[in-house]
């Protein structure tokens, strides 16, 4: 057996899939998701938007703002077409029971799970 004091790198498909569903990381995007929401920006992207420079201190890329806009479109029209679905990844203490919120609970949880986010190096 071997011991270190500092994780690898890695991004293996389990490791993935275990952060993405880890009830921790959950709680984190509900809560994080909420904040976002009750931001005072104006709109949702600006919402997105600040959430990520709430994270890394930095803007967000383009290329990263469509890909997580286009996440939070989809994750909406699910939701709303789904009201059922919204308790189940917005947690059971939410106030708001929204469409909105829950996609924006999706898009935390893909914010907390990208690698600069892991892997702070």
């Amino acid at each position: 057996e071997v011991c270190v004091a500092r994780r690898i790198r890695t991004n293996s498909p389990l490791q993935a899939l275990t952060v993405l569903n880890d009830a921790a990381y959950i709680e984190m995007a509900q809560h994080f998701a909420t904040t976002m929401f009750q931001s005072k920006q104006p709109t949702i992207t600006d919402k997105i938007n600040h959430g990520y420079k709430t994270i890394f201190y930095s803007a967000m890329a383009k290329e990263k703002l469509i890909a997580l806009n286009t996440l939070y479109k989809k994750a909406f029209q699910h939701f709303k077409s789904e009201p059922g679905e919204i308790e189940k990844i917005s947690g059971t203490k939410s106030a708001s029971k929204s469409p909105e919120l829950a996609a924006l609970v999706v898009v935390a949880n893909a914010m907390l799970n990208l690698d600069e986010c892991i892997t702070k190096n």
